[in-house]
């Protein structure tokens, strides 16, 4: 998961870099840094949920 979020950010600050003129510095900051602690949250909300077994034990099929 976090591999896939720093490809992401990777691709997007570039992308938004370029696309608006701006040093690549500048495109990591405001196209991926700002989004870090959010998707920092999240991953620990799912990693401390797949782990402690809560998600194996819900039945969706009854």
């Amino acid at each position: 998961m976090l591999v896939g979020l720093a490809v992401i950010y990777a691709i997007g600050s570039v992308w938004l870099a370029g696309a608006t003129d701006q040093s690549l510095v500048s495109g990591i900051i405001e196209g991926g840094v700002v989004f870090v602690p959010g998707d920092v949250l999240k991953a620990a909300a799912v990693i401390s949920l797949v782990t402690g077994g809560h998600l194996a034990r819900l039945s969706f099929v009854e």
